[in-house]
């Protein structure tokens, strides 16, 4: 299953997912090719997913999931292990080579047996080499950010929920989302425009920053409409009228809003 995509530029992409294979296209996602991370997996029984890929320039890059995090200076082909204390790592943005965001997810049980799900903030001023930790939420799972501009992050995750920040994490404040989708992916085009993507394939949209979202076809009922019958995981736009969406069992999708036309890059392929 397909977890994560990134695009250095319109032609250069990478897409991630479970084990240390990862595939990479060179012309738009017209052709993928399949590369090797090579690296010590740890003792867990199960082979590593990578949820997020982020690069701040052409060369440096970082990937995270199950293994933490590792980070590559010459465009994906080696990568270096740049673990936080063994932590699933759900998302990573960097607003310039030293400083980083990242989200991570936990749970502990109530004096109910209840158990209790909460989402660490994490923050790097010296490009990964340590990182802060504060506590994001007490009582909700985030997946996923995104950088916004220099200081202005946007979290969402389960229940429909979506939080933001425009100091660089230090406060943040919820956004009504309008569902109670359990969100996997958000994206903004600028800094109004914004996606944010279920695992069930639906979309929502907002136009104002987050103050309010719709489903993406916008009609008098607010209907809610699917992409994909399989989970979306991940996507990303190379602009306001391209992107791609990844899900599973190999699903890729592309975007184009100039004909509101989805294309199915799909391959029998796992990664």
């Amino acid at each position: 299953n397909l977890e994560t995509i990134y695009y250095l530029n319109s032609s250069i992409g990478f897409a991630m997912g479970k084990g240390t294979k990862f595939l990479k296209t060179t012309n738009a996602g017209e052709t993928w090719e399949y590369k090797e991370i090579d690296m010590i997996e740890r003792e867990t029984g199960n082979p590593p997913v990578f949820t997020d890929i982020y690069f701040y320039d052409d060369t440096i890059g970082w990937a995270v999931g199950s293994q933490g995090i590792i980070k590559t200076t010459d465009r994906g082909e080696t990568w270096k292990c740049k673990n936080y204390n063994d932590a699933y790592i759900r998302s990573i943005i960097f607003s310039d080579k030293n400083t980083g965001m990242a989200i991570t997810t936990n749970s502990s049980y109530a004096e109910d047996s209840s158990k209790i799900f909460f989402t660490y903030l994490l923050r790097t001023y010296n490009s990964g080499n340590s990182w802060d930790t504060t506590v994001l939420d007490y009582s909700n799972v985030f997946l996923d950010l995104f950088l916004i501009d220099e200081y202005t992050v946007c979290a969402v995750g389960n229940n429909g929920n979506i939080k933001k920040t425009t100091n660089w994490g230090n406060d943040w404040f919820a956004l009504n989302s309008n569902t109670n989708l359990n969100l996997r992916k958000v994206k903004f085009d600028d800094e109004l425009n914004g996606w944010a993507y279920s695992y069930d394939g639906l979309v929502i949209k907002t136009t104002d920053g987050g103050e309010s979202w719709f489903y993406r076809n916008n009609d008098s009922t607010n209907t809610a409409q699917k992409l994909t019958h399989n989970s979306i995981n991940r996507t990303y736009f190379i602009d306001e009228n391209h992107g791609w969406a990844l899900g599973n069992n190999g699903v890729i999708l592309k975007y184009y809003n100039e004909s509101t036309e989805i294309k199915d890059y799909s391959k029998n392929q796992e990664i």
